[in-house]
């Protein structure tokens, strides 16, 4: 009788959770486990125009405002777009993968977004 009221007990405690942990039933109903996202920013930045007097760059890396910007994921054809901000700044939170980033005029570059992480990746827009 000892030993059935013991396993009793243990068998009601296994299930219980404690100190603000969950228990894991196997055969109840599950949660899917939280989105795996990465963050993706960067700037656009025009470069070029007429030579100055000094020899520099008429521009040099000014912000391109309003600009489209398109991260395509590489490897399952999913495309993100944004327009980038007044310093021509432009964010996106993707899952992780492999990105080919692009705007209309300006060099496309491909990164690698990894799980909780930011990836910066600037674009060099060349102007005549």
């Amino acid at each position: 009788m000892r030993v059935a009221i013991a396993l009793a007990f243990v068998a009601v405690a296994g299930c219980s959770s404690g100190s603000g942990g969950s228990a894991h039933h196997p055969s109840g109903p599950s949660s899917s486990p939280p989105a795996r996202t990465g963050r993706l920013v960067g700037h656009l930045g025009e470069y070029g125009g007429p030579a100055r007097p000094d020899g520099g760059m008429a521009v040099s890396d000014a912000p391109l405002r309003g600009a489209a910007v398109l991260a395509t994921a590489t490897d399952i054809r999913r495309a993100y777009s944004t327009t980038s901000d007044a310093a021509g700044g432009f964010a996106f939170t993707v899952p992780p993968g492999r990105y080919a980033v692009t705007s209309e005029s300006c060099q496309s570059r491909t990164v690698t977004v990894r799980a909780n992480r930011t990836t910066t990746q600037p674009l060099i827009c060349p102007i005549p």
